[in-house]
């Protein structure tokens, strides 16, 4: 997940000091996704003269199905906006636009608000907050050593 050239490979953060992770070992972010049919990165592009930025996108070719995210650090809960805002955002790909079935997540250190939970219930998208992502992890850096 974290590959050499991300600005937090090697930091220490919380208790759990970062270094490049295989994508299986992420089964508790990505329950439903192979490592042995993904593609993980992020995506950019220029919508009408404006910047499109998706900060995670998973692909699953033979499925023809995505994973995209948005991390957001800040410590207020995240709103209903921008869950809203990453799956318009979404529509710019290429992928999305060709019917491919699109799953989306929130990662948050601040968590959600009531809004936004109910706003991903309804769409079936995955609410990730700082407590979970530390023990996925944490999780993972132990099956790892």
């Amino acid at each position: 997940m974290l590959s050499r050239k991300s600005p937090l490979y090697g930091r220490a953060t919380t208790l759990i000091k970062l270094r490049q992770l295989s994508y299986g070992a992420l089964t508790e972010i990505f329950p439903t996704w192979s490592p042995a049919e993904r593609v993980i990165g992020a995506f950019w592009t220029q919508y009408r003269g404006k910047a499109v930025q998706l900060d995670v996108v998973a692909a699953s070719r033979r499925e023809k199905r995505l994973f995209i995210g948005e991390a957001k650090w800040g410590e207020e809960p995240l709103s209903r906006h921008i869950l809203a805002d990453l799956v318009e955002r979404s529509r710019h790909m290429p992928q999305v636009a060709e019917g491919w079935r699109a799953e989306y997540a929130l990662f948050s250190r601040g968590g959600f608000t009531d809004a936004a939970r109910q706003a991903a219930q309804e769409i079936g998208a995955r609410l990730v907050d700082l407590p979970q992502m530390e023990r996925a992890l944490f999780k993972a850096s132990r099956a790892e050593t």
